[in-house]
């Protein structure tokens, strides 16, 4: 009976153990490099989610007095407790790169978003025509697509419904 292994028994054990590890350590290394942050799908998120956060103010407007391709202002109801409506405004100067600001209640303009290369604010605008033949304008959808740096492929479109279908001049 037998207690010990030889010597060529423990080296081939350790060639095959080295063989094993060298395998693992470069499927590790395939898998780091495809989890790899690569810089589009970060802007495609923040563009995303930029987009989101206003559109979630915008469902809620009850009114708008600036709707142009590059900024947007419009009021919602009562958010901080004073009885007041509150308005904020989007804008964004054209120019690649500038920031999107958002301005609270006529404050100061603050950098919302930075980095900003397109940002496109539109609305679909549904016209009622009463019994008495008047006719009032109301926005019921609106659009917003945003692009976070330089690669067109970072861009985000959404839509949301004006909850309140805000009236709105005649377009």
């Amino acid at each position: 009976m037998r207690r010990a292994y030889t010597l060529i028994e423990l080296v081939a054990s350790i060639a095959a153990t080295a063989i094993l590890v060298a395998g693992m350590g470069s499927v590790v290394m395939v898998a780091a490099r495809s989890t790899s942050e690569s810089p589009v799908p970060v802007r495609q998120v923040r563009a995303a989610v930029t987009a989101q956060d206003i559109l979630s103010e915008l469902e809620y407007a009850v009114s708008f007095s600036e709707r142009t391709a590059t900024a947007v202002e419009f009021t919602v109801t009562d958010r901080n407790g004073d009885a007041s409506v509150e308005t904020i405004r989007y804008a964004w100067s054209g120019t690649p790169g500038d920031p999107l600001t958002r301005q609270y209640n006529g404050g100061t303009a603050v950098e919302f978003r930075k980095d900003i290369h397109l940002f496109s604010y539109s609305d679909l605008v549904e016209t009622v025509t009463a019994y008495d033949g008047t006719e009032t304008h109301h926005v019921y959808q609106c659009d917003l697509v945003i692009q976070v740096g330089d690669d067109s492929s970072a861009q985000a479109m959404s839509s949301v419904k004006a909850h309140n279908a805000p009236e709105v001049a005649a377009p």
